[in-house]
C-alpha cells in the first residue's frame, strides 16, 4: 500500500533528570520510517545536563523547550500548546517507539478514515532486556470499560487528533493518575479505535514514576492519587456508569484503595494502610471487600516483624 505522507504527528516528551536515559527515546523517533513528524521535548526544571544531551542532536523537528519545575502534567500541557501536528502522542523520557510507530499510526488513520478520536496500539514491557508482549486487555467495543480495569496500559500507546488533546489536556492538579485521568475523559467523549499491533516499549526501573509511588514520598503520592480519583469521580460517575456496571464501576476505585494500602503497609505505615482498608470497607460488602481485608490484615505481623528487625 501506498502510505501518505500529510499527516504531521507531534510527538511530546516531558522531561525531568533524565539526561541518562531520554537519548533512547530521541533515537527511536529519529528511526522512524515515517519521517512527516515534531518532536517537542519540554524539559520541567531539569538539574542535570538534559539540555546539553537533546542539542547535540543536529535535526530541526527536534524542539527543546524549558520550564520552572512545575509537573508532568503542565509539561505534557505546554507540549500540546507547542504543538502544529494534526495527531499528537505523548512518549515517556525512559521508553521508546519502534520504527514503524507513526507509519503504522498513518495508515490506520487513512484506511479508517479518521477525523477525531482517540486510537491505542498494544506495547512490549522491558524488565533488564527482556521484551515481553503485554496483554492486548483494551480491545473490543467498550473501551472505557477495558482501560478502568486495567492499568498497565501506557500513555506511550495512544494516539489522539490534535483538537481532542487541546479541548481537554492535563489535569495539572494532580501528578499522579493524571494520564489515566485524561485518557478516560477523552474515551467518554469520542470515538475510541483499536490498532492491534505492538509500536511501543515501556521500561521498567527502580526510578520509574510507578515505583517510586513505593519510596519516601508514597503518602504524597497516595494523597494525590486519591484527590484525581475523587475529582474524576464527582464531575465523571454518571458517565462512566454508560458503560459500566456500578459493581464494575466501584471495583475499579477499591482496587486502587487496596494497593495503595498494600504500598502503605510495605513502608510500615500501618494506620495509613488501615486508613484506605476502611475506605474499602465502606463500599458495598462483596468477595473483593473481604479478600482485600483478610489480605492486607494477614500481612500486617509480617511487616510489623520485619520493621522491628
Amino acid at each position: 500500500m501506498e502510505y501518505k505522507f500529510n499527516i504531521k504527528f507531534s510527538i511530546i516528551i516531558p522531561t525531568y533528570n533524565r539526561a541518562n536515559m531520554i537519548g533512547k527515546a530521541i533515537d527511536s523517533i529519529l528511526a522512524q520510517t515515517y519521517t512527516n513528524w515534531e518532536l517537542i521535548i519540554v524539559d520541567d526544571g531539569s538539574t542535570d545536563n538534559t539540555k546539553d544531551v537533546v542539542q547535540a542532536y543536529n535535526d530541526n523537528r527536534i524542539n527543546y523547550f524549558y520550564q520552572e519545575n512545575k509537573g508532568r502534567s503542565a509539561a505534557r500541557n505546554y507540549g500540546i500548546d507547542m504543538s502544529e501536528g494534526d495527531y499528537i502522542s505523548f512518549l515517556d523520557d525512559d521508553d521508546c517507539y519502534l520504527p514503524d510507530f507513526l507509519i503504522e499510526f498513518n495508515r490506520f488513520i487513512h484506511v479508517n478514515d479518521i477525523k477525531k478520536g482517540l486510537i491505542v496500539g498494544n506495547a512490549i514491557e522491558n524488565i533488564n532486556g527482556n521484551l515481553t508482549k503485554v496483554p492486548e486487555r483494551i480491545k473490543g467495543n467498550n473501551f472505557v470499560k477495558n482501560y478502568w480495569k486495567y492499568n498497565d496500559i501506557s500513555i506511550n500507546s495512544f494516539v489522539i487528533s490534535s483538537d481532542v488533546v487541546k479541548k481537554y489536556k492535563f489535569p495539572e492538579k494532580f501528578y499522579m493518575w493524571e494520564d489515566k485521568y485524561f485518557i478516560l475523559v477523552i474515551m467518554l467523549n469520542y470515538k475510541c479505535y483499536y490498532l492491534n499491533k505492538y509500536l511501543s516499549v515501556y521500561r521498567d526501573h527502580e526510578n520509574r514514576s510507578v515505583n517510586v509511588s513505593y519510596g519516601i514520598e508514597y503518602k504524597n503520592n497516595a494523597i494525590n492519587r486519591y484527590a484525581a480519583l475523587r475529582d474524576f469521580d464527582n464531575k465523571y460517575k454518571d458517565q462512566m456508569l454508560m458503560y459500566l456496571k456500578p459493581n464494575e464501576y466501584y471495583y475499579g476505585i477499591m482496587k486502587y484503595f487496596y494497593w495503595l494500602s498494600c504500598i502503605s503497609m510495605k513502608n510500615y505505615d500501618f494506620n495509613f494502610s488501615l486508613f484506605w482498608l476502611i475506605k474499602i470497607y465502606r463500599f458495598k460488602f462483596n468477595y473483593f471487600t473481604i479478600y482485600s481485608i483478610l489480605s492486607v490484615l494477614s500481612r500486617i505481623p509480617f511487616y510489623w516483624l520485619k520493621r522491628k528487625k
